[in-house]
């Protein structure tokens, strides 16, 4: 689907989210123009070795300068800090006639995200909150794919606030991307990721820190750990600067989403010790049975985009 072309796109944090943005706007040609801002020229230098962007900067006024599409793609904290600096810039933006500046961001968590924008960011400008639900293992600019978000669910996070217009605008962007738009209030974003995305993530944490701990007594241990260890431990290795902050800005709904998944694993470890083969095998099933369901609502979503082709 093609989405408004823009002149400038300021990509603010072009890491492997960013710089597949700035690939997928490039190859797209959605942007005319896509600029980078970075804290590193070794950084800006890679995503324009990559393709992702045409220059970089290290000086947010100059990222701004001319931009009428705005992406803020830095780990959460930093993206707030870049949100309420942009407040007071916006007059470096573009101004198209009959067209505001679009301002999007593709923070793991939204509702200090989209905060920061409405006590920033001014009416003069059109801001949603959004977040693409794809990614991989490696950070960087040198992993970014300009196809990474093809057949991707693309979140979206307007507020009572938000304009008709704004929404309409985010999602045709998303949709050029090759995404799906799903929209959701920030909060009830938070909580659905804080189970889907951010708890599963902490569990490979967990779990490859056990294994270790248990590799430090048997050396073994890596010898016999397979495909399935392999591909559960898999999101341990993301970048722990991006990983704190997910979980500093949603801390209350993954505490709550950990204390839950405790009561569960208690409850097996309770079958376990008293050899409850019965419930053990009844709740084996119940996954089972939810993994096919789900696979095959992906498998139909697939095939719909196909057909769409």
């Amino acid at each position: 689907m093609q989405g408004e072309s823009y002149e400038k796109a300021a990509i603010l944090g072009p890491g492997l989210i960013g710089a597949s943005i700035g690939l997928a706007l490039k190859q797209r040609s959605l942007a005319r123009q896509v600029v980078g801002l970075a804290r590193r020229a070794s950084t800006l230098e890679t995503a324009k070795s990559a393709g992702a962007i045409d220059s970089g900067t290290t000086r947010i006024e100059e990222a701004l300068e001319g931009a009428d599409l705005v992406v803020f793609a830095a780990p959460v904290l930093a993206t707030i800090e870049l949100i309420e600096r942009t407040g007071s810039l916006v007059s470096m933006l573009r101004r198209i006639p009959g067209r505001r500046p679009l301002l999007t961001d593709t923070s793991s968590t939204k509702a200090e995200v989209v905060e920061a924008a409405r006590r920033s960011l001014p009416a003069e400008v059109d801001f949603i909150g959004g977040h693409p639900m794809a990614g991989g293992e490696l950070p960087g600019p040198e992993h970014g794919r300009g196809d990474l978000f093809v057949g991707a669910t693309w979140v979206l996070t307007p507020t009572c606030d938000t304009a008709q217009e704004t929404i309409s605008r985010g999602k045709a962007l998303a949709q050029a991307l090759g995404s799906r738009v799903l929209l959701l209030s920030p909060q009830v974003h938070d909580e659905i990721v804080s189970v889907v995305s951010h708890l599963p993530h902490l569990l490979s944490v967990a779990l490859m820190g056990e294994a270790a701990d248990l590799a430090s007594r048997h050396p073994e241990t890596w010898q016999v750990a397979a495909s399935g260890f392999r591909d559960t431990t898999r999101l341990s290795a993301s970048s722990p600067e991006l990983w704190r902050d997910v979980c500093l800005t949603n801390c209350g709904p993954i505490a709550d989403a950990v204390a839950a998944f405790r009561q569960r694993l208690e409850e097996m470890e309770a079958w376990l010790r008293q050899r409850q083969g019965r419930e053990l095998e009844r709740a084996l099933a119940e996954a089972q049975r939810q993994r096919i369901e789900l696979k095959e609502q992906e498998s139909h979503v697939l095939q719909t985009l196909r057909d769409g082709q």
